[in-house]
């Protein structure tokens, strides 16, 4: 008896389709309401406003990508037996377990993201500018980002895998 798959490349797709909708929103989002949200708390409080902020809008952009993450997954039939038992990968279901895996596996991409911003973004970011390359900015910025994300899925199925035992 083999043991059961802990993802499918379905699953792999729904979660990326879901993460580059949430990027998207977050992209077009963060200029018109995040950026002016972050620079009025963060000018006479300091720190902790901005933390506390971005914290409930991780959480938010979390939610965003489940609530597509699901029926995405469903649509395609990739939900893994682990989560749904015998209703098969068509089952939008999913259980508490696997939902506590994704949201930590979310903090942990939050978590991730800060310290890329805290202390690759800067390394990377300021020769590029210094060398006449800022145009490369943006997409050095994608591939960081989808690099975390794929870390953050990783994480995500190892959580769930012992969240998950059946």
């Amino acid at each position: 008896m083999t043991a059961p798959a802990l993802t499918s490349g379905r699953e792999v797709l729904a979660y990326a389709v879901a993460q580059i909708v949430k990027t998207a929103a977050v992209y077009q989002f963060g200029a018109v309401v995040i950026g002016p949200l972050i620079e009025l708390l963060g000018a006479p409080e300091g720190f902790l406003p901005v933390l506390l902020t971005t914290l409930v809008l991780s959480l938010f952009w979390a939610c965003l990508v489940l609530i597509l993450f699901l029926p995405l997954r469903s649509l395609i039939g990739a939900a893994p037996a682990m989560v749904v038992g015998a209703a098969g990968g068509q089952a939008i279901a999913t259980s508490k377990a696997e939902a506590a895996a994704f949201f930590l596996a979310a903090m942990a991409q939050s978590l991730i993201g800060w310290a890329g911003n805290l202390v690759i973004a800067p390394a990377l970011y300021r020769p590029l500018f210094e060398a006449g390359k800022g145009d490369l900015v943006m997409p050095a910025s994608l591939a960081i980002l989808a690099v975390n994300m794929a870390v953050c899925f990783g994480i995500f199925v190892w959580l769930r895998r012992m969240f998950c035992r059946r």
